[in-house]
């Protein structure tokens, strides 16, 4: 991946346009690549990376492109809405005229959907917690409240901040949480939460307008799961940072719904300590009553602890353990903001290998310890293998800091857990 800037645009097939325009930067390096995430029926396909001339690319351009790589995706979606197979898209752009009514997108809008409660985590940042919470409310299925959660409250700047942008808004919930720690306040929302499903998103996100809707449609249509989750895409590409956090994983975990249990495992060795792979905590969903039952987040994991992550995936762990079915759904998609620079990242990407160290050092001190150590073996090919799947979208650029900063993180993991283990345990009892 280049070091220039990379366009991010996403495109709806019965949209009737297929061009793509380039906007021009102020200063500096122009876009010469482009990340398209194409969509049929709100339903996303997959993403097109190509290279980008300067006058971008017209409809007959795109129409080919998108036709060789997700054609036969777009006949299996019609064939699926009882239209015959068509032999590529129209070069004029012009989907949407021959397309006959979305049965997914019927059942979406059929109504009977769960009760969501969204939860957002925040600590002094109303700069990104504010077009967060603007997208969560203009969601075409509106949840039943939004809760904010306010970690380690300094002053009363974020309560100001939501009562201005947002006046008289009832669905908007504020709640203090003054013990530090993420988990502890997504714990908070939790605890006081009046949906049937609760959501937790990241207050550097914005959501799809549809996002809400798949999301618990997916609760609907797999009935047995106690966890949803849903696609991370970049909001943009600007800098080296954010191109390299892309190359790092990113949060994308596909773009076609997979459903996780015991009765349908993986050939994947390592399942179900591979958590990652269920996807993020920045864009899941839980039954409420099933998160209560399992205790909610670990509070000696996650942000604002010494052991710095690791409570999202330290949940996916637990349902799976416990026997729970957990559904990625991609259609529930949302827009993360990167970091934009290298200090940032460094620092990311540091407490994301520590949060994962001290998920492992929990796994090695728990009642799985045998079947864990069983695959640690396998699992230490997986992490640092350079052509596993968690490193192969690492390209040449990638700085090799970056790479001995996780390892070093994941190093001081277990270490970190212990003493947050304590550090909980002594701040819940005062």
């Amino acid at each position: 991946m280049s070091q220039s800037p990379v366009l991010v645009r996403q495109l709806e097939l019965t949209a009737g346009s297929t061009h793509v325009a380039v906007p021009q930067r102020l200063g500096g390096l122009q876009y010469r690549s482009l990340q398209l995430l194409v969509r049929l029926h709100r339903q996303p396909l997959g993403m097109i990376s190509t290279g980008l001339p300067s006058g971008g690319l017209d409809s007959a351009q795109l129409s080919a492109m998108i036709w060789e790589h997700f054609g036969d995706d777009i006949a299996e979606h019609m064939r699926a809405d009882g239209m015959p197979r068509p032999s590529g898209l129209p070069l004029d752009g012009r989907f949407a005229t021959r397309l006959a009514p979305c049965r997914h997108e019927a059942r979406r809008e059929s109504g009977g959907l769960a009760d969501v409660s969204v939860v957002v985590p925040t600590c002094n940042r109303t700069r990104t917690l504010i077009p967060c919470l603007q997208t969560i409310l203009a969601s075409s299925t509106p949840p039943r409240e939004v809760i904010v959660v306010e970690n380690r409250p300094a002053s009363s700047q974020t309560a100001a901040a939501l009562e201005a942008a947002f006046p008289g808004e009832a669905r908007i919930r504020y709640l203090e949480e003054p013990k530090p720690g993420t988990s502890r306040a997504r714990n908070r929302g939790l605890a006081n939460a009046r949906g049937a499903i609760v959501a937790f998103v990241d207050d550097d996100v914005l959501v799809d307008r549809h996002w809400l809707a798949h999301l618990a449609l997916a609760f609907v249509e797999q009935p047995l799961a106690s966890c949803v989750t849903g696609l991370i895409l970049p909001l943009e590409l600007e800098t080296p940072a954010q191109l390299w956090l892309e190359q790092y994983g990113g949060f994308a975990k596909g773009y076609r719904r997979v459903v996780f249990d015991h009765t349908r495992r993986t050939v994947d060795p390592l399942f179900p300590y591979t958590a990652g792979r269920f996807g993020s905590g920045a864009n899941m969903a839980l039954r409420t009553r099933v998160a209560r039952d399992i205790g909610g987040f670990d509070v000696a994991l996650g942000g604002g602890t010494s052991a710095s992550g690791g409570e999202d995936l330290d949940v996916f762990l637990r349902l799976m353990l416990r026997g729970h079915t957990l559904v990625y759904e991609p259609s529930a998609l949302l827009w993360h903001r990167h970091h934009t620079s290298v200090p940032e990242l460094r620092y990311q990407l540091l407490h994301y290998g520590r949060g994962l160290g001290a998920l492992l050092a929990k796994q090695l001190a728990g009642t799985q310890r045998r079947d864990f150590l069983g695959r640690v073996p396998v699992g230490l090919r997986y992490l640092l293998d350079p052509a596993s799947p968690k490193n192969a979208r690492r390209q040449n650029d990638y700085p090799r800091q970056l790479a001995l900063l996780e390892l070093v993180g994941l190093l001081t993991g277990p270490s970190a857990y212990f003493v947050s283990r304590r550090a909980s345990r002594a701040l819940t009892a005062r």
